[in-house]
């Protein structure tokens, strides 16, 4: 099997992992969003805040490393759990250390006990079985989403009945606890693997991750700034309003496009001696991602009343509007993802970091400014503005190291574009024709319309503009051909 196969296969892995376990997230919020208040989301998001920065002191991206490598040895391996362990303990001491002070910068003095308890929770993940990155360097992925699929179902069986019986933010921080117990058992049951503990390579494994972590810093401030503003300024209710508007309207695409780029990366790894190949393998991801991301991510903001009215209940009738422009910010963030592992391919962390140190310049002030002349939507509007700036940006970038250019990579996507503005179209007028019935039966019709319209307008379009050289026509006959082969 090609390596273009086994990306191909393995994406559709991947993608059925994110499927499942994005419904069992949908189910959580839903279920959680009816069970808690918008203040106890805050406290959780307040803890995390400040927990994801200091995780940032470990956050070196050593599977990455793993990856890349491809003669890795054992020592190799064993010189990433070592370092884990100890960058892990280190980073609980910390954490733990800094409860008193998270609370006082909040002044939320209930912070304290969730963040003790989270810093044990992230120290225990430290033993996560290092091998299991081996399933997607070798691109088995099936049993990476049988992983991934399993420990989120244990997240998922422990949160919703503390949820029925605390009925506070205590089930979403026990919650963590058990997810990050479930991630350690079942690396190894699913890769049995008895690491040592060594330091044989840890220059050589810091002389290619030390950029990545400049570059995870940034990606935390690009994450997290928000919540410190919007935590600090607005109170912990309008945190966890734009955090579940976050989760319901900018998670499922980009999730989704995730999970396609734990496959591709690999792939693009064992490519990058052939830049052409390289390149046209890449264009037919942006292609394929597109198909996927611009859909879900304008359908979702095309019935974002909707989806409060139904979904989540009165009570966060503000995430509305956030999550209408999330939507869009979630296509934009999409497209520029998977860019990222050109850069990763050929062993450039240190332009990616530049590109990430550009980004966070666009996104701190605008959204420091438009905070405070808007509130939580303002945070939206920098988020979009942002990821508009950087997406030419970056192809712009990698078009230094390899044949891409602003034409070829939007030559890909603009057909897709285009649908996807039939698409917005067509659903946000068909609320006015449903004859008055209830939200939940126009909330359903909506979505049948959105794919009916989006895939009628992609297939209009690749068919006027000669469909046999298209990129979207193979996607669609390799699709067919597999149903068929099934």
């Amino acid at each position: 099997m090609t390596v273009q196969a086994k990306m191909g296969s393995g994406t559709v892995w991947m993608t059925v992992m994110m499927v499942l376990d994005r419904l069992i997230g949908l189910i959580s919020t839903l279920i959680l969003a009816r069970l808690l208040i918008p203040a106890d989301f805050g406290i959780v998001a307040m803890c995390m805040s400040v927990i994801a920065g200091l995780q940032l002191f470990t956050a070196f991206g050593f599977d990455v490393v793993l990856i890349h490598k491809q003669d890795a040895t054992r020592d190799h391996y064993d010189t990433v759990f070592t370092l884990n362990l100890i960058l892990g303990l280190i980073t609980c001491g910390v954490i733990a250390g800094s409860a008193g002070l998270t609370a006082a910068f909040y002044d939320e003095p209930r912070l304290i006990n969730p963040m003790l308890v989270l810093a044990f929770a992230f120290f225990f993940r430290a033993f996560e079985n290092v091998k299991v990155v081996d399933f997607r360097k070798d691109l088995e992925f099936r049993k990476e989403a049988i992983l991934r699929v399993s420990q989120k179902l244990c997240g998922f069986a422990v949160t919703i009945p503390l949820a029925f019986y605390l009925r506070s933010y205590w089930a979403l921080v026990l919650g963590t606890l058990t997810l990050c117990i479930a991630s350690v058992v079942l690396s190894y049951v699913m890769k049995p693997y008895m690491p040592r503990l060594s330091l044989k390579k840890v220059r050589e494994i810091f002389d290619f991750s030390s950029w990545l972590l400049i570059n995870n810093f940034l990606i935390y401030l690009e994450l997290r700034f928000g919540d410190f503003v919007i935590g600090k300024r607005l109170g912990a209710a309008a945190l966890g309003t734009m955090n579940i508007a976050i989760e319901v309207a900018a998670t499922p695409a980009t999730q989704l496009v995730a999970a396609a780029n734990r496959a591709i990366y690999p792939g693009y790894a064992k490519l990058v001696d052939n830049h052409d190949e390289l390149v046209r393998t890449y264009l037919s991801v942006i292609c394929g991602i597109s198909i996927v991301a611009i859909p879900v991510g304008l359908g979702i903001s095309s019935v974002a009343e909707l989806i409060v009215s139904v979904a989540l209940g009165e009570k966060w009738v503000n995430a509305a509007l956030l999550i209408k422009i999330l939507g869009l910010v979630s296509v934009v963030g999409a497209l520029i993802s998977n860019t990222n592992y050109i850069f990763y391919a050929l062993g450039k962390p240190r332009q990616l970091t530049y590109f990430s140190l550009l980004h966070v310049c666009v996104l701190l002030p605008s959204m420091y400014y438009l905070v405070r002349e808007m509130g939580t939507v303002g945070a939206a509007w920098a988020m979009l503005l942002a990821n508009c700036v950087s997406l030419p940006t970056i192809v712009l970038m990698a078009s230094r190291y390899v044949p891409i250019s602003i034409g070829r990579f939007f030559g890909q996507v603009w057909r897709s574009a285009i649908a996807g503005v039939a698409m917005f179209a067509a659903v946000r007028e068909f609320p006015s024709l449903s004859l008055g019935l209830p939200d939940a039966a126009t909330l359903a019709l909506s979505v049948a319309v959105g794919v009916v319209s989006f895939a009628g307008s992609l297939l209009i379009v690749v068919v006027l503009t000669g469909f046999r050289s298209l990129e979207e026509w193979k996607l669609i006959c390799k699709f067919l051909a597999m149903l068929t082969r099934r």
